[in-house]
């Protein structure tokens, strides 16, 4: 787990050439891999490729189905939804154990990501917690992590 000293875990990662299949196939490897740590050895809900010193912009999510998604995560990035409204949750992260940070997040966001296993792209409205956990893994992806979030005060990604 990269922990918050490491440069890694703040540079935006890498888009993922959808177009490649030997590409796809190896980042699914991974995917599984870090699934079966994920759900195995920690008590996560999901987990960025760049926490574990990947550069894919991809993410797993625990029990993705669920909330209708993936458990794998690809190329993804979200907006506020027409309707949204600004809260305040309190989050936890893997990179920063027994610390927690209150962060702003979009009540309902509007996520687009590639559907491996659709092999397509999909759009799908996210809220509640499963929404906060997307918004918390692309700020990830975006070289984010909530104490670069809190330390500007907040602006959402």
């Amino acid at each position: 787990m990269i922990q918050l000293t490491d440069k890694t875990l703040y540079q935006v990662t890498e888009k993922v050439n959808i177009e490649d299949d030997k590409a796809i196939l190896e980042l699914m490897s991974k995917a599984n891999a870090v699934k079966n740590w994920l759900i195995g050895k920690h008590n996560a809900l999901a987990v960025s490729f760049n926490q574990l010193g990947f550069t894919e912009r991809c993410f797993v999510i625990k029990d993705g189905s669920k909330w209708g998604l993936p458990d794998t995560i690809i190329n993804p990035h979200y907006s506020p939804a027409k309707s949204h409204k600004v809260i305040e949750s309190e989050e936890a992260c893997l990179s920063f154990p027994g610390q927690k940070f209150k962060i702003q997040r979009f009540n309902k966001i509007r996520m687009v990501f590639w559907d491996f296993k659709e092999g397509k792209h999909k759009k799908l409205f996210m809220s509640h917690l499963a929404g906060i956990i997307c918004q918390h893994e692309i700020c990830h992806l975006n070289g984010k992590p909530d104490d670069v979030l809190v330390k500007e005060k907040w602006k959402l990604s």
